[in-house]
């Protein structure tokens, strides 16, 4: 009766689940320790005061928080970031970003009647560390946060400025400790995915068409990450580059996703397929669906070409809810490259010859929709 009692009463009154506070030691690039922030940690998310970015971001940085609209502005360094206690979207610079969960508001008037605000990890991860060019690891086993600057991405430049064009973003999927599918020769998706995005931007630049990689090297990189970086990059079409599995080892080719809140919630047609891309489940907000027609465009271009031009079978064009899309704004497709359970895929992906006749495709079909 006791335990039945506590559960009516925590769906009664949320906000009476407790919250733990739990010391967080953040360290640079070597690990060595800079500060120690205490976090607040409710129903497994941790959240972190206000005034532990302004320790670590810009000590004159500064905050505004308006009480009848619960808003809340940020400035550190240059940027501003906007937000809400009441919500999960917010804004960079008039961008916007979407977090797990809403910022808490504690105490509305504090010490120095200064309201007691905390924002949880991911937006200190995946938004203010973008934001301000640096790569933030949170391990909540190891209680450590880590903070080092970012390798700097330079957006293309024209020496015309009114002559500039919108950016093809090409972002290799997995990365880090996120491998994706693996290979039965030992070949892994992470590798597979950088290699075709750094082949079609090498030959992306020799055409002049502008380009960008959401990831460079093998390292994890957010959905949220990877969606801002496009858009501050100027990206006019993100193609998100990943490779399948299957228990069928016949099954193969090429297959072509476009995001679609009011698509199917299954992947393909096949009995007993296996797609083991985790950014590529399925979710119920998307927030890309304005770009829907001209995603279709791209993906029915792209699927033309790769029939017409390699040896290669290719699906139809799958429409569904994708999480790695949800906040990119603009046009973008999920392109799975080939199944790595099938042995004349793992070739095709690892033959120099072959990889490059796909990326020239690649590339060569989406440019007309970026000029």
């Amino acid at each position: 009766m006791r335990v039945a009692s506590l559960w009516l009463l925590v769906f009664l009154f949320p906000s009476m689940i407790i919250a733990q506070e739990i010391p967080i030691q953040v360290v640079d690039s070597g690990g060595q320790q800079l500060h120690t922030l205490q976090s607040l940690v409710q129903r497994g998310t941790y959240y972190f005061d206000v005034e532990d970015l302004f320790l670590l971001f810009d000590p004159q940085g500064g905050q505004r928080y308006i009480p009848l609209t619960k808003r809340l502005t940020l400035r550190l360094r240059d940027k501003r970031f906007d937000l809400s206690v009441t919500r999960k979207q917010g804004k960079v610079d008039g961008q916007p970003f979407r977090l797990a969960h809403a910022p808490l508001l504690v105490d509305e008037a504090g010490p120095d009647n200064r309201p007691i605000i905390r924002v949880p990890v991911d937006f200190i991860t995946d938004v203010v560390g973008p934001a301000l060019d640096y790569v933030i690891d949170f391990n909540p086993n190891a209680q450590r946060l880590q903070v080092r600057e970012a390798q700097v991405s330079v957006p293309f430049q024209a020496t015309n400025p009114e002559m500039v064009s919108l950016a093809l973003i090409l972002d290799p999927g997995h990365g880090g400790q996120d491998a994706g599918a693996r290979g039965t020769t030992g070949i892994v998706e992470k590798d597979v995915t950088l290699a075709v995005a750094r082949q079609a931007s090498a030959f992306a630049e020799s055409i002049g068409l502008p380009v960008y990689l959401t990831r460079t090297e093998d390292k994890t990189v957010s959905s949220l990450a990877r969606a801002q970086a496009a858009i501050w990059n100027r990206g006019g079409l993100l193609i998100s580059i990943h490779c399948n599995r299957s228990f069928l080892p016949n099954e193969s080719g090429v297959r072509i996703f476009i995001n679609n809140p009011e698509g199917n919630l299954a992947f393909g047609n096949t009995p007993g397929e296996s797609n083991t891309s985790e950014e590529s489940m399925p979710i119920q907000e998307v927030s890309q669906a304005q770009f829907l027609v001209h995603s279709k465009q791209v993906a029915e271009a792209l699927k033309q070409q790769l029939q017409e031009s390699l040896d290669v079978p290719v699906a139809d064009i799958v429409e569904l809810p994708l999480q790695s899309l949800m906040q990119v704004m603009m046009p973008a497709i999920l392109l799975e490259v080939g199944f790595l359970s099938n042995p004349l895929d793992q070739t095709r992906l690892t033959d120099p010859s072959q990889l490059e006749a796909l990326t020239q495709v690649l590339v060569n079909t989406v440019q007309q929709f970026l000029d």
